[in-house]
């Protein structure tokens, strides 16, 4: 199974290029190309997920940003679609399953650097990801939702059989 595409894979940022070069160029009123614009952001590796940023890194190639451009930007999600559309590629072409269903406990880890407990409250098949309750978190998210975290990153919880007194 291939590992699955992150937001920055090339492959991710071309096709989010791709989705926001025509924007860019209806912007330029048609002065350049679209495969320049293209190769232009390609050139930019952090895609910043504000119009502001991201028309500054425009400027840095000798673009002229305005506010028009910076609102068209600030609301592209250009790169948010590229990758949802890699992610569902990527779910589709290895098989992608969920292991577990919406009520098992579960374990997961993350940026905090230790293992949590917590409850499948739904999935998302598309994407690959539970929505997971913490255990520690029930009251926050008692109307609903929960953190999304890819299946790859949520475990059945292990629970421990009970000792037999001899």
């Amino acid at each position: 199974m291939s590992p699955r595409p992150k937001e920055l894979d090339e492959s991710v940022c071309r096709r989010a290029a791709e989705i926001l070069a025509p924007h860019i160029h209806e912007w330029l009123d048609g002065k350049d190309d679209l495969e320049g614009i293209v190769a232009d952001l390609m050139r930019i590796r952090s895609w910043p997920n504000d119009g502001y940023s991201f028309a500054k890194e425009l400027e840095r190639l000798h673009y002229e940003p305005d506010a028009v451009l910076v609102e068209l930007l600030d609301g592209s999600c250009a790169m948010r679609k590229a990758h949802e559309e890699a992610v569902r590629a990527w779910v589709i072409a290895n098989g992608i399953t969920p292991a577990l269903a919406t009520g098992d406990r579960c374990t997961f880890t993350g940026f905090w650097r230790g293992t949590k407990s917590g409850v499948v409250s739904g999935i998302l098949a598309e994407r690959g990801v539970y929505t997971v309750i913490p255990d520690d978190e029930r009251e926050k998210f008692a109307g609903g939702g929960g953190w999304v975290l890819p299946y790859e990153g949520v475990q059945p919880e292990q629970r421990a059989e009970p000792e037999i007194a001899q």
